[in-house]
């Protein structure tokens, strides 16, 4: 990894193989890909979101 550039997604200094981290990795993969298919909005939960301001939209300073 270190001649092509790369850094480990997961880095939990085992030292059990080239392998071991693999299924943990997609296992952070398919858990992120279903928070964001089946995460709720505000819009789901009925919840009020008026009072909130979206930093987004501001201007920099």
């Amino acid at each position: 990894m270190k001649e092509i550039g790369l850094e480990p997604m997961v880095n939990l200094n085992m030292r059990l193989g080239e392998g071991s981290g693999c299924p943990f990795a997609f296992f952070i993969i398919e858990a992120s890909q279903k928070m964001m298919r089946d995460m709720g909005s505000f819009e789901d939960a009925n919840i009020v979101n008026d009072f909130l301001i979206d930093i987004r939209e501001e201007k920099a300073i």
